[in-house]
Order: C-alpha cells, then sequence, then structure tokens
C-alpha cells in the first residue's frame, strides 16, 4: 500500500516534437570577463534561431535560421553588431540529424566537433540540442511534483548536473525549475588565450558555475516552449607553479522562446 500511495500524482513526462519546422528565438547575454582577444572584460549578446522537427520517432532535425553576435559599444548605450554572416555560423551549426529517447537523452547525432573561432561559454557544436530544446532530461518512472530528480550531462570535457523540480501548469505550460552546477579546467598561453591542452600552457583556470532557471514544456508529452536560465561563473587562474594568477567573474543570462507560426 505504501508503494501505491507513492505513486499518487506522478506524472510521465516524455518529448514529443511536431512534424512541421518550429521555430525558435534564442538570446544570450554575457556580462564579465571574456575569453578572446586575450581575455576582456565586455557586455556581449548572441542572437540566434533554430528550426527544430522530428523526421521519424526518435530521430529529430535542427537547422540554423539567423546568427547574430554583438558587443556593448564604448559608451555602454547600445550593441555593436560584428560581421559575422550565417553562412560562417553554418560552418560550425550546419543542418544536424539527431537520434534522441522520449525521456530526453541525446543518442546520436552527426553535429561536428569543431574548435570555434570565437570562444563562448554554453556555445558547444556538437551539443546544440541539449543547450536549447532538450535542456530537461527526464527520469524514468514519472515525476512527482515538487520533489527534486537530478541527471548528468556530458558537454564538451566537462559534466554539468541539472536539478529539477515539476512546479506544475501554469498560462506558460508545465513549469520546471532548474539548478545547474558544473566545475572544469581550461588551458591559457602566455597571451591569455584558450589552447586546447596543457602542452605550451603558462596558465591553469579553475571554473565553478551555478545557474538557475525555469522550463516550460506544452505538456506532459511536448516539447520546450519557453526557457530562461541565469548562471555565475567564477574563474581562479594559476600560474602552472601553482601561484594564483587572478579571479574573474562572468553572468550569463539564457533565453529561449518558442516563436508562433
Amino acid at each position: 500500500m505504501i508503494a501505491l500511495f507513492g505513486l499518487v500524482g506522478q506524472i510521465a513526462f516524455s518529448y514529443s516534437l511536431p512534424s512541421t519546422p518550429q521555430a525558435y528565438g534564442i538570446r544570450v547575454d554575457f556580462d564579465g570577463y571574456l575569453p578572446v582577444l586575450g581575455g576582456i572584460e565586455q557586455k556581449a549578446r548572441l542572437e540566434f534561431s533554430i528550426e527544430l522537427q522530428q523526421k521519424a520517432a526518435g530521430k529529430g532535425f535542427l537547422r540554423l535560421g539567423s546568427f547574430d553576435l554583438s558587443v556593448m559599444d564604448e559608451q555602454g548605450i547600445g550593441y555593436v553588431r560584428l560581421p559575422l554572416s550565417l553562412d560562417s555560423a553554418k560552418e560550425y551549426f550546419p543542418d544536424t540529424n539527431f537520434d534522441f529517447t522520449p525521456l530526453g537523452k541525446i543518442l546520436k547525432t552527426d553535429a561536428p566537433d569543431l574548435e570555434l573561432p570565437i570562444k563562448l561559454p554554453g556555445l558547444h557544436t556538437r551539443h546544440m540540442p541539449e543547450l536549447t530544446v532538450f535542456l530537461l532530461e527526464f527520469p524514468e518512472g514519472g515525476v512527482q511534483p515538487d520533489v527534486p530528480f537530478a541527471f548528468v550531462r556530458n558537454l564538451g570535457e566537462s559534466k554539468v548536473r541539472y536539478e529539477v523540480v515539476h512546479k506544475g501548469r501554469g498560462e506558460l505550460g508545465e513549469r520546471f525549475d532548474l539548478k545547474v552546477t558544473q566545475d572544469y579546467e581550461t588551458w591559457e598561453d602566455e597571451n591569455r588565450n584558450p589552447i586546447l591542452g596543457k602542452e605550451g600552457a603558462r596558465f591553469r583556470v579553475v571554473t565553478h558555475v551555478e545557474g538557475t532557471g525555469a522550463v516550460y514544456m506544452t505538456g506532459p508529452s511536448g516539447r520546450i516552449r519557453q526557457a530562461n536560465v541565469t548562471a555565475d561563473a567564477r574563474s581562479v587562474v594559476y600560474s602552472l607553479e601553482g601561484q594564483k594568477a587572478g579571479d574573474r567573474r562572468l553572468k550569463t543570462s539564457f533565453e529561449l522562446r518558442e516563436k508562433q507560426p
């Protein structure tokens, strides 16, 4: 009897993607230390759109529709768009086919694993679905309101832990509150430019990320309609001899919205 009562109120959530392309608009604001041009304190804004479609059972398709990167001007009045074309962005984010489970786990993708010319946190060529329209991964057996569940994902060379709570249905759909934590280390050369590994490095950067946000699903069997996540990354820079060489901080605000037809 106890086991039966424990199942009361549980909901089995899963992804059901549209058979026709569904467009999303995404904006990511950065405020703090950016690992570009030897490291700068700057505000930047990335805006892009994607189209999501289900081609067959468990098979999804993602297409980049627009891509704009801007930085705050010297007067701090407004953003100035950088000369990056959509075609240039598609060299790193081409049309992508991927396999997924109904619970939101990405099984396979044909997206390339490339090094971006401009390194921005939360932007990875091989993990676009997990970073946007598959933000949540549901547990087998269902979700109980106000009872946390957790999952871990490998994004690049680091692991990201998600703790999620279903808060019920509201005007925007089924709401999930989430907490995100991530720890990773990177390497930089003598000019503070990021490099792939320890060879040739002069500095080691240790970063801890904490974030919170909300994700809204269209229904127990549906898709993500909207998501907002704000994360704070704190980094400590060390020389290879282990001496502290500086502190850094970067605030990132992520917003995803389903576009109306």
